[in-house]
């Protein structure tokens, strides 16, 4: 048998140093960690290269550091930041309700409001209802940006921020009414939960031509119309033909 590298420990935390490009510590989920050392430290070696650098095991090593528990670690020479990548890619990542539950558990207002509109919204997946949350402002917008692309970079950053512990919840109590206003199709289409259909919808509600009694009453009269979308802009094609079927007043939503 063939000893690849020794495991050293040590208390002197001062030696380490974190590697310009790696992912930031993320603060809920040393917590995590913490909770779990307090109950049994088992020994976990954190992998460094030779100047040091933490390569693999940042939220380890700041647990234990914050609970100033011994770092075992192991020392494999010419890691560098691609090699960070690649085990970063391989290894499992937190899901996001991982986070929420995290950040809730922590404390944060936004995050334990957000498990609470879960609670009462339970049909709706974790995605539909950061959707809901984020988007549910009551604030006027210019119609060509109700319906920016799902993969613009703005949806990317509110993923990261929703995992960085900054996700806001813009406006609860329009939140819980749109959350209402789509349940009230669920009598016309299976799809209603959707992320691409909630998504489209929660725009909608801010068009102010739109009137969701009027659009109860076109669904009533013709019943089974809805048809499964890839995209909340071929959702939004879909709705404004239902809603302006024999009508004078025309909802036309630019994009």
């Amino acid at each position: 048998m063939k000893s690849i590298a020794k495991i050293f420990y040590t208390t002197d935390y001062s030696k380490f140093n974190t590697l310009a490009g790696n992912r930031q510590v993320n603060i809920a989920h040393v917590k995590k960690l913490e909770s779990s050392f307090d109950e049994e430290y088992l020994i976990s070696p954190i992998l460094v290269n030779e100047k040091f650098q933490i390569i693999d095991g940042q939220h380890r090593f700041e647990a234990a550091k914050n609970l100033k528990l011994p770092i075992y670690y192991y020392m494999i020479q010419g890691y560098e930041l691609s090699q960070v990548q690649r085990l970063n890619t391989n290894l499992k990542e937190w899901k996001m309700i991982d986070y929420l539950e995290s950040y809730a558990s922590l404390g944060y207002k936004e995050y334990i409001l957000f498990k609470r509109f879960m609670s009462e919204f339970p049909m709706f997946s974790l995605t539909a209802c950061q959707v809901i949350l984020s988007n549910a402002s009551a604030r006027k917008q210019i119609q060509s940006d109700l319906f920016k692309s799902e993969t613009n970079k703005s949806g990317r950053l509110s993923m990261n921020e929703f995992k960085n512990g900054n996700f806001k919840v813009k406006n609860y109590k329009q939140a819980v009414q749109n959350a209402q206003r789509i349940l009230d199709f669920k009598e016309y289409y299976d799809g209603y939960g959707r992320k691409a259909f909630v998504s489209a919808m929660v725009r909608i509600f801010q068009h102010k031509n739109y009137d969701h009694e009027r659009m109860m009453q076109r669904l009533k009269s013709y019943p089974g119309e809805f048809q499964h979308c890839l995209n909340m802009i071929k959702y939004r094609e879909q709705i404004e033909k239902i809603f302006n079927h024999r009508s004078r007043k025309k909802l036309t939503l630019i994009y």
